[in-house]
């Protein structure tokens, strides 16, 4: 945190540099505070208080404005960049997902640490890009241990995956997420510490806790906490590039792209997609490509953010695009009309169909 006092100068240089006013970069605080589901009432004095160090963000607000920042610059903008202190939510992250998603769990149920500092940020949309699997799966392959996993062990996974996932799509809001996270903390993330017999059930095992990941992940997106989903969907994604790096590291890269398409927050959407079709295209069933999502299936140039045509004033002339060609003008011409067998027009004595009566004259009083 900014000494009190003091004026932060590395804040206010940065707004400097990318040239925004207090009252925009007020406005932008609190829109990424409504993604995460925070109702902030921050203004253009807020801003100035913390850049004179009289006063310092409390919360998740630190966060806020650091992704305000990076958005604005295009470039990743830490809290310490900008002379505050930093706290776990930005401490790196666990190299081993394993860990990363008991972790994740264990906080999820004891609802007092994560949620309470995790933020949506679009720095970890582009997590897959450049992400190295080569030392993690050499890390998780030397982190085994002596129990003995099953087949049974991992269709329980998946049906308690399929179970919690109909119950969401019947009762929605992120119905028994604390079941899910306690169940992904306590069970099917230590079991992929075990001893598989084969290389197939390795992969499977890995696979059903991705997806149980995935939907702790979707489970949070519906009750709008996208800070926590988006960091389930990032080590739903390193699971799944253990179990199968095409197909189903190309599903986890797809749901990092819908959640930052959702939120309309379009930057590294394009090279998500394009990444996810060059994994999945040829190696994955017909119809697993048949029934991706629309969000795959769009085209890169769709994922680009949209601009308004500029409308013109009716006082204005019509210009044509420079590079545009006109297209010549067609000229209706009305069909020639078929002779009356009466003659001209002007010289049909058509009788009128409705003939005017004559005016009826008053009767005159006469002598009584």
């Amino acid at each position: 945190m900014a000494v009190q006092g003091d004026h932060n100068t590395r804040l206010r240089d940065v707004i400097d540099a990318i040239n925004c006013t207090y009252e925009a970069l007020a406005r932008d605080v609190r829109r990424i505070a409504a993604e995460n589901g925070e109702i902030l009432q921050t203004n253009k004095s807020a801003i100035s208080h913390w850049v004179n160090g009289t006063r310092a963000p409390s919360g998740r607000v630190g966060q806020y404005l650091a992704e305000a920042l990076s958005r604005r610059a295009e470039r990743v903008i830490t809290q310490t960049e900008i002379g505050l202190h930093v706290g776990d939510a930005d401490a790196p992250a666990e190299s081993d997902p394993v860990l990363a998603v008991t972790d994740l769990g264990r906080a999820d149920v004891e609802r007092h640490r994560f949620l309470a500092i995790a933020a949506f940020t679009t720095a970890g949309v582009a997590m897959p890009l450049g992400y190295d699997h080569e030392p993690t799966a050499r890390m998780l392959r030397a982190r085994t241990g002596t129990s003995l996993v099953g087949v049974e062990d991992v269709d329980v996974v998946r049906q308690i995956t399929a179970a919690f996932s109909a119950a969401d799509e019947r009762l929605g809001g992120g119905h028994g997420l604390t079941t899910v996270t306690a169940y992904l903390a306590d069970t099917a993330a230590p079991m992929l510490r075990g001893r598989f017999p084969s290389e197939a059930l390795r992969r499977a095992a890995f696979g059903a806790v991705a997806e149980l990941a995935y939907l702790a992940g979707w489970k949070h997106h519906d009750l709008g906490q996208e800070g926590a989903a988006q960091r389930y969907y990032q080590v739903g994604y390193q699971l799944a590039c253990e179990a199968d790096p095409h197909g189903h590291a190309a599903w986890m890269m797809r749901a990092l792209a819908h959640q930052a398409l959702s939120l309309r927050q379009p930057r590294h959407c394009v090279d998500l997609v394009e990444g996810a079709l060059r994994r999945g295209l040829g190696r994955t069933r017909p119809a697993r490509r048949r029934g991706r999502p629309p969000t795959v299936r769009r085209s890169p140039a769709q994922l680009l953010p949209r601009q308004r045509p500029r409308r013109r004033h009716r006082s204005q002339p019509h210009r044509p695009h420079p590079d545009r060609p006109r297209r010549p003008h067609r000229h209706r011409t009305a069909a020639p009309r078929r002779p009356h067998p009466l003659g001209p027009r002007e010289v049909q004595a058509r009788p009128c169909p409705h003939p005017r009566r004559p005016r009826r004259q008053p009767r005159r009083p006469g002598p009584r």
